[in-house]
């Protein structure tokens, strides 16, 4: 049976990968891959028309030097009335004040009428910190992060 929304329909989610790679980063297929109920993919050149026909929008960036690009923070201010969760990737250790700071900052970017559900950060080597559910230490703890979302869309 599908998950429903509080619309009574089926619930959708949809992972946007804004960094600077080609191709889809792990921690953005585990993301999809922890999502159990209706989903999409996009790079940020090709979004669908109606962010809104999602019940949450992942997204994820680069962080390097503790900032995000100024194309993903104007994308970020551009979201109205959606429920957001961020996911970045960023350039050495995961865990930091600096690095607690920035997503502090990064998270400004989004607009006034965003539903803002939680973040996930991992460094771009081997190893992820989540730095919101700390006993998940490794890539894998996306999935269940993701996983939560989604529960946490139901009740």
């Amino acid at each position: 049976m599908a998950d429903i929304n509080k619309r009574g329909f089926a619930m959708r989610g949809l992972v946007i990968d804004a960094g600077d790679m080609q191709a889809m980063c792990q921690v953005a297929r585990n993301i999809y891959d922890g999502i159990l109920y209706e989903k999409d993919t996009c790079r940020l050149t090709s979004l669908p028309d109606n962010l809104r026909a999602y019940d949450v929008v992942f997204v994820r960036f680069d962080m390097r030097f503790n900032s995000i690009s100024e194309t993903a923070c104007t994308f970020l201010g551009s979201f109205d009335d959606i429920q957001v969760v961020l996911f970045a990737t960023v350039d050495g250790p995961a865990i930091g004040i600096t690095t607690r700071a920035a997503l502090r900052r990064n998270r400004e970017c989004l607009g006034s009428s965003v539903r803002f559900m939680g973040v996930f950060i991992c460094s771009n080597g081997p190893d992820c910190d989540n730095i919101v559910h700390t006993t998940a230490g490794d890539l894998f703890g996306v999935i269940d992060f993701a996983r939560e979302i989604g529960i946490s869309l139901r009740s």
